[in-house]
């Protein structure tokens, strides 16, 4: 789920039919579908472009990222399609939003939004069994969830485009997701 940042809308991606569908929360009591548009195969992670004018998912089945455009926000439309990923399954648009980093079975790929219609994939750093990604506040660095190592791993995002791999910390037997609520605090 990810909720656009200024409208009363959450974006739901659903794994078993290859959709997203917008969501008005409007009036709360009566949620109303307003939108629903193919992705790709299995989506497993969506997140918000910091403009609230995209939105990106990671289809884990069909090795790919999908790109929304959002200008009508009650009904996403699709722009762009990355494409050679392998099994995507979390991503995160960079606080700054010139970036986003997907997380999938073969490593971390970095994508560049310089222009969100024309996404750019990068080289996949590897590490293991890839699932969650969240991206800290300031945009220089990540944490990704290593699945079936029992790990997540550190990315240090001096160039973002090209992370380069910190350490890994054990952190239970198989994680998944990560949020940014979850994870980044600040005193």
């Amino acid at each position: 789920i990810a909720a656009h940042p200024d409208v009363a809308v959450v974006y739901i991606a659903n794994s078993t039919d290859g959709t997203v569908v917008a969501m008005s929360l409007s009036v709360p009591l009566a949620p109303v579908i307003t939108g629903t548009v193919g992705v790709g195969a299995y989506p497993a992670g969506i997140d918000m472009h910091p403009s609230g004018l995209y939105a990106m998912v990671a289809n884990r089945d069909g090795n790919s990222v999908t790109v929304l455009r959002l200008s009508n926000p009650l009904v996403p439309t699709v722009i762009a399609t990355v494409s050679g990923i392998t099994a995507p399954q979390g991503i995160s648009i960079s606080h700054n939003g010139r970036f986003a980093l997907v997380n999938g079975y073969s490593g971390v790929t970095p994508v560049d939004l310089a222009d969100p219609t024309h996404p750019v994939k990068k080289s996949t750093v590897a590490i293991p069994g890839g699932v969650g990604i969240s991206i800290a506040p300031d945009d220089s660095f990540a944490l990704a969830t290593n699945y079936g190592v029992s790990t997540a791993t550190v990315l240090f995002l001096v160039d973002p485009l090209a992370p380069i791999i910190g350490p890994q910390v054990a952190v239970g037997l198989t994680p998944v997701a990560l949020g940014p609520s979850m994870i980044w605090t600040r005193n």
